[in-house]
């Protein structure tokens, strides 16, 4: 499972979808400038980068410093140079015009020592950045852009990054579903997907099984009282979360549409589907356990030993059947309960060695699941905590 890549913000926003996205990925990076605080301590995403999994911290600086990052915002500064040339590029994306279409939105502000000089100077130069009114600036070290300039600065960052540190690139829900060239990690379509649209003309990607998964989480799951060492030892079978991501994928590749209503729609009812799934494996296991003995056993010693109480409990001390004493039927008895553990060992394997196992661990580390219960037709209703 590759690693995250946080976009576009230096800022984590929302602790809470950090907690979901570290449960599958293994570490998170950031696009820090050096030297920068990015507020960590009064976010509570402090305590993330100070806890991990092997030699990484669970929250982490991606480099962008590297020689990629570096020479893919070489390319970049070219290319907005060579549009520039023409007065129209310049004025479609003018901070007049700019300011007057955000009406109000703070707009897209870049902190000048997370991009590299060159960019910079070409962005100054051209009057395509400018430092921004004192009551939206998120400091004196940031400057203002077009949101496009913006989008096409971070897009190439966070894919240059993303191939240093082989990373999926990531983004809490408010920021909305990222552009398929993100998605797809095109560094060579970044430039056209943001400034010159009309060429773009890719294909909506697959859902991935990492959006599936966030879905599920932040719609049916809390993990509010999750601390980053819970993260970090909840994310350590790392098997059992390929197994469930693997699984995952198989569905979602089938959702292939643009942003929208109805792909969300379709990402959600696939959840729905996941989670009863994994519902019912859950029923099977239990319902093996309580027809035998009234109640889900919590081992194979457990359910030998409840066998042979459930079935000597209606006979007295010392009774004899059938001229056998109490003793010979014991022992009758123990065998036979033991001759159930393997069918009782073989069906807890296969319950484990399901893909939505998984599941059953986050439940087993205190997070709640809620699954939807459906009814004929698929229609939903209410909601049932397992």
């Amino acid at each position: 499972m590759q690693p995250g890549l946080y976009y576009p913000y230096i800022r984590i926003r929302d602790v809470e979808w950090l907690k979901r996205a570290l449960i599958v990925f293994p570490r998170m990076y950031r696009m820090i400038p050096e030297d920068y605080s990015p507020w960590d301590i009064r976010d509570k995403a402090f305590e993330f980068t100070q806890v991990g999994r092997g030699d990484f911290p669970l929250l982490c600086h991606a480099n962008l410093g590297a020689t990629r990052v570096r020479e893919a915002q070489k390319v970049l500064s070219e290319q907005i140079a060579n549009d520039a040339l023409n007065p129209e590029f310049c004025a479609r994306f003018s901070k007049e015009l700019t300011l007057r279409q955000k009406k109000g939105d703070p707009g897209v502000q870049l902190h000048r020592h997370k991009i590299g000089q060159e960019l910079v100077n070409v962005l100054d130069q051209n009057e395509l950045g400018w430092t921004p009114s004192d009551d939206v600036s998120d400091g004196t070290e940031y400057m203002e852009v077009h949101p496009a300039i913006g989008e096409a600065v971070m897009s190439t960052l966070a894919v240059a990054c993303s191939y240093v540190h082989n990373t999926s690139v990531v983004a809490e829900p408010a920021v909305g579903e990222l552009h398929n060239c993100l998605v797809a990690r095109q560094i060579d379509s970044v430039y056209d997907a943001w400034i010159h649209p009309s060429k773009y003309r890719a294909a909506p990607s697959p859902a991935t099984a990492e959006c599936v998964f966030d879905v599920i989480v932040r719609l049916h799951c809390d993990v509010s009282n999750l601390t980053p060492l819970d993260i970090a030892k909840l994310g350590e079978d790392r098997e059992a979360i390929d197994k469930l991501l693997g699984e995952l994928q198989k569905g979602a590749s089938e959702i292939r549409l643009d942003p929208g209503d109805e792909r969300e729609k379709m990402l959600k009812d696939f959840a729905s589907d996941v989670l009863n799934t994994w519902r019912g494996e859950r029923k099977n296991m239990s319902n093996f356990g309580k027809a035998a003995i009234g109640e889900a056993p919590k081992s194979a010693a457990d359910f030998a030993g409840k066998i042979v109480e459930k079935v000597i409990e209606p006979t007295s001390i010392g009774a004899i059947v059938g001229g056998l004493t109490l003793t010979s039927i014991w022992g009758m008895l123990a065998g036979f309960a033991i001759g159930l553990v393997p069918t009782y060992l073989d069906a807890r394997k296969r319950a484990k060695d399901s893909p939505l196992y998984f599941f059953t661990t986050m439940q087993a580390r205190g997070i709640e699941i809620k699954v939807p219960l459906q009814i004929a037709g698929g229609q939903r209703r209410a909601w049932e905590s397992r």
